[in-house]
């Protein structure tokens, strides 16, 4: 998985984590979405509760995400603000050798002389999925 520069608090050492579940939150704002070019998003303030569950060589991670967006409306181009919400679930597998495994749409597949997982990407990835499916129902 990808480091994201200047994100620091996204990357969890999970090479010290007991086996079980153990939380993580998050607060972003417009500052998060900066440090990804072409980001469709600005100003929001967007919370992200991640469950992550260790086992053995197997991770699940359950993101909750709810927060406001600032957008235009896609009709008359007005701002106004959008509420996301959503929950996504993502599993991570340790293996010793990750790039010779096969592709799995469910599955990441990381080295197992990884210590950290960088989360920033993810939680990316799924605020924009919510806030693409966002339409001004006022307008």
């Amino acid at each position: 998985m990808n480091k994201v520069k200047g994100l620091k608090e996204f990357q969890i050492p999970f090479v010290g984590l007991k086996i079980g579940v153990h939380e993580f939150n998050y607060n972003l704002n417009k500052s998060f979405f900066e440090h990804f070019p072409d980001s469709p998003i600005g100003n929001c303030e967007v919370n992200v509760k991640l469950e992550f569950d260790k086992k053995e060589t197997l991770f699940v991670l359950n993101f909750f995400i709810d927060g406001k967006v600032a957008v235009e409306c896609d009709r008359c181009l007005a701002p106004y603000e959008k509420e996301i919400f959503g929950d996504y679930t993502c599993s991570l597998k340790l293996l010793l050798n990750p790039v010779a495994a096969a592709e799995d749409d469910e599955i990441i597949f990381i080295g197992k002389d990884e210590s950290h997982i960088d989360v920033a990407q993810l939680i990316y990835e799924y605020v924009v999925l919510l806030f693409a499916h966002s339409k001004n129902t006022l307008c």
